[in-house]
């Protein structure tokens, strides 16, 4: 099954008055459509991607400021793991 079906499978099998409201998916779902449906849908997502040549350059260029902890569910800093927030793409 491909992942933007899966979604929507997800999402069709939720009771009504519920809805998807933030999706965290591995590199598979680092696929256009999968963006475009989310942005459309206006649901929240983070999708693990793998570090490409065109990445890395953008990474090199922030300065350690742009760079964020992470936080467990508890609000708990995550030692040694930062994160930065790319602009999503307008379509």
């Amino acid at each position: 099954m491909q992942s933007l079906e899966f979604i929507h499978q997800c999402k069709n099998a939720l009771p009504q008055g519920f809805s998807v409201g933030a999706l965290l998916i591995d590199a598979a779902g680092h696929q256009t459509t999968i963006i475009k449906y989310c942005d459309q849908q206006r649901i929240k997502y983070t999708i693990r991607a793998k570090v490409t040549k065109a990445v890395r350059v953008q990474l090199d260029q922030l300065e350690d400021s742009q760079w964020s902890s992470l936080e467990k569910p508890n609000g708990e800093v995550c030692e040694h793991q930062q994160t930065y927030r790319m602009l999503p793409l307008h379509w």
